[in-house]
């Protein structure tokens, strides 16, 4: 019988976080689930850990593959998956015992290709003494239609943090518009192009209740960026997709997704700045010269402080930003 859900869990170097997040997927309350455990050729316990759990549950696939990354992982999940529905949960976070009743509820009653939800942002200190849990911030203030909608109704999503793992995918859905995620070293993040791929051609239900605990405490959590080239890397695939829609739809999204991309990548030319990185300048100064200026200096979505540095950066002229790093002000304005 096909299951309901399968979800995918990539898996690298995280056997402190393991059980606890293999737990709350073996003991959700939607039992119709194939749970796939992609191990990205850990070198910790995290093989013998999932194996243990394949051995147990006849729901669990156990797939061990050579490390090729975060994404490569995602793309072998879904090529064994069989469900009619895919979710992803990241292997140091855990979720909610009844996730995926409640979205598979939401995505039946809709029809929607994909239901997002909220989740919440875990602190905690190593020795779990000291933890605490928030929704994310924007979860109340987002405005977005009702029922179900386009990306086009509610851009704003676009700058946001791209959370792939509080949906539920449509499996035909995924099919019908050939997902895959990039594959690429490490994390990379890849789940930023997904993001777009998947709201840019779908349709979209959102459940303002969180059920993800995304964990922030993890030193080798995907979002710790490494290499301050991965940001700009990965904009330059979104800008790639989103030039190739229709000029109505473009310029609904092209605000939000500058603005996002104008925050990552002040972001990573301030980590590129802080390590010398001298190459920083034709990251920053390319990133910012591919989007039309009017999407920027008439949007009411930048500031004038922001405007100023997005002028002087498409400019050029980095010295001057430099000189906003060294004096430690904002880098956002």
């Amino acid at each position: 019988m096909q299951p309901d859900v399968s979800v995918i869990v990539p898996i690298y170097g995280v056997e402190k976080y393991l059980r606890q997040c293999l737990d709350s997927i073996v003991n959700q309350t939607l039992k119709s689930l194939e749970i796939i455990l992609v191990n990205d050729g850990s070198c910790d316990k995290c093989p013998q850990i999932i194996d243990e759990y394949a051995a147990r549950d006849p729901r669990v696939k156990a797939l061990h593959l050579t490390n090729g990354g975060y994404g490569r992982a995602i793309n072998h999940g879904l090529d064994a998956a069989t469900g009619r529905y895919i979710g992803i949960v990241e292997s140091d976070d855990w979720i909610r015992e009844d996730m995926y009743q409640k979205l598979l509820e939401n995505a039946e009653k809709t029809g929607a290709d994909i239901v997002k939800s909220g989740f919440f942002e875990y602190f905690g200190s190593e020795n779990g003494s000291e933890e605490h849990f928030k929704p994310i911030h924007w979860l109340s203030k987002l405005q977005c239609p009702a029922g179900v909608f386009r990306i086009y109704d509610c851009p704003e999503i676009l700058f946001h943090h791209p959370s792939i793992w509080s949906c539920l995918y449509k499996h035909s859905f995924l099919k019908s518009i050939g997902a895959r995620m990039e594959e690429v070293k490490g994390a990379g993040w890849v789940d930023n192009p997904w993001f777009y791929d998947t709201l840019l051609n779908g349709t979209v239900s959102f459940v303002r209740e969180a059920f993800y605990y995304y964990r922030q405490n993890n030193p080798g959590q995907s979002s710790n960026l490494k290499d301050y080239t991965i940001p700009f890397q990965r904009w330059n695939d979104i800008w790639k997709r989103l030039k190739k829609l229709p000029r109505k739809k473009y310029v609904k999204v092209a605000e939000w997704s500058f603005k996002k991309e104008f925050y990552d990548s002040t972001y990573a030319y301030g980590i590129a700045y802080h390590q010398g990185k001298t190459d920083r300048k034709q990251y920053i100064n390319a990133s910012f010269n591919r989007v039309d200026p009017r999407v920027v200096t008439t949007s009411p979505l930048f500031n004038q402080a922001q405007k100023d540095i997005f002028t002087m950066l498409r400019n050029g002229e980095t010295h001057r930003y430099d000189e906003i790093l060294r004096q430690n002000l904002p880098a956002q304005g």
